[in-house]
């Protein structure tokens, strides 16, 4: 686990995509293997996506991808307590052009920060930052119809749920999307 203090000094060293009230999205740097690993191989941080917790190669090679798609228009970010600098846990808006053309939003919040509305205020800023800094016309998300905790948030967030049925590698999704006329009106 990384000190506070390392936290705090590195996320000075990467410029923040942007800050809410209480959270700063920083992008993902090689520097935070540390952080993204244990997450990558948890179980339960893990439940409800893909093919769950990762072994400790694959979770690696996971890692190294968001890096390389972080330099080809994708964003893999920490999400980090403003007044600590503690990383509490990730943020995402990315393209996965085998599921859909448009850029998709995912958050995971560490398990001990859940709750508190972080991960709401963290997906928020994404889909601020997708429609303002990138001009976005839509944004979608994916959830397991069994992960109640975050299709509300995304219902939440102004999200509309388009399907129960969507099928991605053998999986059942539930897919939500934002507009950018719904987004502006939200």
């Amino acid at each position: 686990m990384l000190s506070d203090s390392y936290v705090h000094e590195n996320q000075l060293l990467v410029q923040p995509l942007f800050e809410t009230q209480r959270l700063r999205v920083i992008p993902l740097t090689n520097r935070d293997t540390h952080f993204v690993m244990p997450i990558l191989q948890s179980p339960t941080q893990m439940r409800h996506i893909g093919n769950g917790a990762m072994e400790e190669n694959e979770a690696y090679q996971q890692f190294e991808a968001w890096l390389q798609e972080s330099q080809q228009g994708s964003y893999h970010c920490a999400v980090c307590l403003k007044k600590t600098g503690r990383r509490i846990g990730l943020a995402r808006l990315y393209r996965r052009l085998d599921r859909s053309p448009n850029y998709q939003l995912g958050y995971q919040i560490l398990s001990q920060w859940q709750g508190q509305g972080f991960a709401t205020e963290s997906a928020q800023g994404m889909l601020r930052y997708g429609f303002g800094a990138l001009k976005l016309a839509r944004i979608e998300a994916y959830a397991r119809p069994s992960n109640g905790a975050s299709r509300r948030i995304l219902k939440k967030i102004g999200m509309k749920e388009e399907t129960t049925a969507f099928i991605y590698q053998g999986r059942r999704y539930c897919r939500y999307a934002i507009e950018t006329e719904t987004a502006l009106v939200a």
